[in-house]
């Protein structure tokens, strides 16, 4: 079984790949708290809404908003957590 160190190398060269493909920036500092948004909106709001929210997410920044208010204003969103 792979570790994070192991995982993240992965994430990483995946991203990599994709944003290159794609002609996108380099957006490699975003796949943790991405990732960290879509498990609490998987957990306290809808499972199914957790890749949504993070096209969403990616719209929002598309047009220029930043990152971590487009994450906050999400968890704003969620319901308490248990």
């Amino acid at each position: 079984m792979a570790n994070k160190d192991e995982d993240r190398g992965a994430w990483l060269e995946y991203v990599s790949e994709v944003t290159a493909a794609l002609d996108l920036p380099d957006s490699a500092d975003a796949i943790e708290p991405i990732l960290d948004i879509a498990a609490e909106v998987a957990r306290r709001k809808l499972r199914p809404m957790a890749p949504v929210t993070t096209y969403l997410i990616g719209l929002a920044v598309g047009r220029g908003d930043d990152l971590d208010e487009a994450l906050a204003t999400i968890d704003r969103l969620l319901p308490d957590a248990d």
